[in-house]
């Protein structure tokens, strides 16, 4: 069973969405209306207060942006969990991203949604990094995870150097967003790759 990686009270960057609560196929695994499937880690939010969820209990699922990442929330009981994988749909973070580019007026507007977004995902990322590194603990096995991460972060850097090299060689202003779009995506990915990981390993 996942655990609470962080337990300090948290602030969150943006009001969060309102889901439904369907089931839970797994102590983990939490179900919603939407169709998404979450993978959680207990924390605040306890099995025992998932065992007594009837069927279309509400929730709320969102993001904190001071580095503790994506939750689901109890709004009544006011406990909540964090989220480690969501499956079938859209992950907070975009959702957010996608709230802000709604309403950008310009391209600078729509260029600070997607560093926002880069910001949050890099956060998401260094998460991770400490998911992996709790639930595997032997020093061997942390300086391992470190040189891993050490070079995937060189990876990035390189990957970063090429879409600035072929968009930034592009006339007009949307190309400078899509070099933002991919620079999300590389980070994107490897949350979601490391996240899988963290619940794998549990």
């Amino acid at each position: 069973m996942l655990t609470l990686l962080f337990s300090a009270a948290l602030a969150a960057t943006a009001p969060p969405e309102a889901v439904t609560f369907t089931g839970a196929s797994d102590p983990d695994v939490i179900t919603l209306a939407d169709g998404r499937s979450l993978r959680i880690g207990y924390g605040r939010l306890l099995p025992a207060h998932v065992e007594g969820f009837g069927e279309n209990h509400a929730l709320e699922l969102g993001y904190w942006d001071d580095h503790r990442g994506t939750y689901l929330r109890d709004p009544v009981l006011d406990e909540w969990a964090e989220v480690f994988v969501v499956n079938g749909g859209k992950h907070p973070i975009d959702v957010i991203a996608d709230a802000c580019l709604e309403t950008a007026m310009s391209t600078a507007d729509m260029h600070g949604c997607l560093i926002t977004q880069r910001t949050h995902w890099a956060a998401e990322v260094d998460r991770m990094w400490q998911a992996v590194e709790a639930v595997r603990t032997q020093p061997e096995q942390t300086k391992a995870i470190r040189a891993a991460r050490a070079q995937w972060e060189a990876h990035r850097a390189a990957q970063v150097e090429i879409i600035q090299m072929i968009y930034g060689q592009r006339d007009g202003t949307m190309w400078g967003l899509a070099a933002g779009i991919s620079r999300v995506d590389l980070l994107r990915d490897q949350a979601v790759q490391l996240a899988e990981l963290v619940v794998d390993a549990s």
